[in-house]
Formats: structure tokens, C-alpha cells, sequence
């Protein structure tokens, strides 16, 4: 949408455009990590190692942020199986915030460290040999659950710099290093 389109009129008093309609968009920071056991030193992996698979059983978290003190943001752990990587913790994430999202009509901006996630939703027969058939299942869902969705849906691919990102992959390390009660 333009940004003319949002305008129908304007004020005869001060020629101030009036919008015609609230603007009704959402934007999110998917981040996520699990951590390894490396030499008997635990290390995070964020997206600059993502290329590292998980063992079986290992503990990933992943965040959705929506803003500062927003009571909507969210960290989870999540046990990964062998062969998963940090794609995979993304790919939890983005399954969570679509179902979060599912009735809402308005356009939904999803921002993520993760390039894969991106270019496999962009290019829709994607069938590479980066995707496995477990991602491809999520991928399939991910896909129907923006059909379903009636505003419109995209992604965007984070600079680590970007201090929301920042924000949603602290809560994902905070989460993943919580005690268990």
C-alpha cells in the first residue's frame, strides 16, 4: 500500500492530510540460540555458527520481541532432536507468532537473524538440499498459515546491530541459561 493511498482527504483548515483508516500493522523480532558443549566450556551459537547441528536432546531457546516492556514478548526453550540446527529454533518461532497472529488482520512484519528462513518462504519451491523434509514440513505450514492469514505477511533478515534484535536474542540467551525450578 502507498502511503498516498492511506489519505482520502485533507483539512480545509490546515491542508493536513486525514487518514481515512488506522493503520493497522505489527512488527516482530524473532531471535534464537541453543548453546554446545565445547571442551567442556558451554558457548552460545547465534547466527554466526548456525551452521552447527544440535545432539540429540540439546536445549535451544528462541524469543519474539515486540517492543520494550510490551507484555506480548515471549522466550521459550525448546528441546531439539539430532541433525537440528538454529534454523530449526527460528523456524519454532516463526510457527509461534503466525498462531499468535492467525486472527488478526492486520499486515505483520517479521524480523529474524536467520537468511535461510527468509529465502526458503520467498522462493516457494525451494526444494534445496539446505532444507531437509522435517523443514520442509514446518516450511509448508509456515506457508499456510500466511495464506490463511487475511493481512499480509513479510520478512526481513536482522543486522545483529539492530538494538530490537539485540533485545529479542538477549531474551533468548536469558531464557536458555534459566534454572529449572
Amino acid at each position: 500500500m502507498s502511503i498516498s493511498s492511506l489519505y482520502t482527504n485533507t483539512s480545509s483548515v490546515t491542508n493536513v492530510p486525514i487518514l481515512s483508516k488506522a493503520i493497522a500493522n505489527s512488527v516482530v523480532w524473532i531471535a534464537a540460540t541453543f548453546s554446545m558443549q565445547d571442551k567442556d566450556e558451554e558457548k552460545q551459537i547465534t547466527e554466526q555458527t548456525k551452521e552447527q547441528s544440535a545432539t540429540a536432546n540439546q536445549i535451544a531457546a528462541f524469543s519474539v520481541y515486540h517492543g520494550l516492556d510490551d507484555t506480548r514478548n515471549i522466550a521459550e526453550k525448546v528441546t531439539l532432536k539430532k541433525d537440528q540446527d538454529l534454523n530449526d529454533v527460528y523456524i519454532m518461532g516463526v510457527e509461534h507468532i503466525l498462531e499468535q497472529f492467525k486472527n488478526d488482520p492486520g499486515d505483520l512484519v517479521i524480523h529474524t537473524g536467520c537468511a535461510f528462513l527468509q529465502n526458503c518462504l520467498e522462493e516457494q519451491d525451494n526444494k534445496s538440499t539446505s532444507s531437509t523434509g522435517d523443514n520442509e514440513k514446518h516450511l509448508d505450514n509456515i506457508r499456510t498459515k500466511i495464506a490463511k492469514r487475511n493481512g499480509d505477511t513479510s520478512f526481513t533478515t536482522s543486522s545483529l546491530e539492530e538494538d530490537e534484535f539485540k533485545a529479542a536474542l538477549k531474551m533468548a540467551k536469558e531464557k536458555l541459561t534459566e534454572k529449572e525450578e
